[in-house]
């Protein structure tokens, strides 16, 4: 079967992602705490859920606060998007090419604050057809169910959808289950390799 859709994500894919601005706007800027703070806020367990849509933002700052022992007035969701850089150069290309030829979805971990963020900063992000999250379909990848619920969503089998993203754990899973599925990291040009080897426009 014919490619028919691409699957992108979104940090390291459209938009460039560092945790280490986020730390730094809570005031931290030695390296050996930037790491310790960063551990205990990727790796909770309220972390993930609010990426599967099963803890509330306000949860989590709540978390975050207790945990880091943060004042209340500490601009927690101000310092969240800060690790959301902007997009990367020249990725409006992507969208030249297959906007309007190929349906061209987002297949993203991501969570409410940095959604609302990235949708009104970027606008290249409306030119999507869609826009799937983890926090809307309550699975995150590598979960096999996040990659299926996303297929079944379009209507189109995992063998006809070409995905990429920047986590080689991501994209194994997707393989795994019969996607298309390639690694690419901050670069366009090699997001637009890929795309062009599987579609002849």
């Amino acid at each position: 079967m014919s490619a028919q859709a691409i699957f992108l994500d979104i940090g390291g894919i459209i938009l460039e992602i560092n945790w280490r601005r986020t730390v730094e706007a809570l005031g931290i800027f030695d390296r050996a705490k930037q790491d310790q703070m960063w551990s205990v806020l990727g790796s909770a367990k309220i972390h993930f859920e609010l990426e599967r849509g099963n803890a509330t933002p306000d949860e989590f700052f709540s978390f975050v606060r207790s945990e880091l022992r943060l004042s209340a007035e500490t601009p927690l969701e101000f310092a969240w998007n800060k690790l959301i850089l902007g997009t990367l150069p020249n990725v409006e290309q992507i969208f030249d090419r297959y906007a309007g030829k190929v349906p061209l979805y987002a297949l993203s971990n991501t969570n409410l604050p940095h959604y609302d963020y990235f949708m009104n900063q970027f606008p290249v992000m409306k030119r999507f057809d869609r826009i799937m999250t983890s926090f809307e379909l309550g699975h995150r990848k590598p979960d096999a169910e996040i990659y299926l619920s996303a297929a079944a969503q379009v209507g189109l089998p995992p063998s006809s959808i070409v995905f990429i993203d920047d986590s080689p754990a991501n994209v194994d899973a997707a393989e795994k289950l019969g996607f298309r599925s390639f690694h690419s990291v901050n670069s366009v040009p090699a997001t637009l390799e890929i795309l062009q080897r599987q579609f002849s426009l």
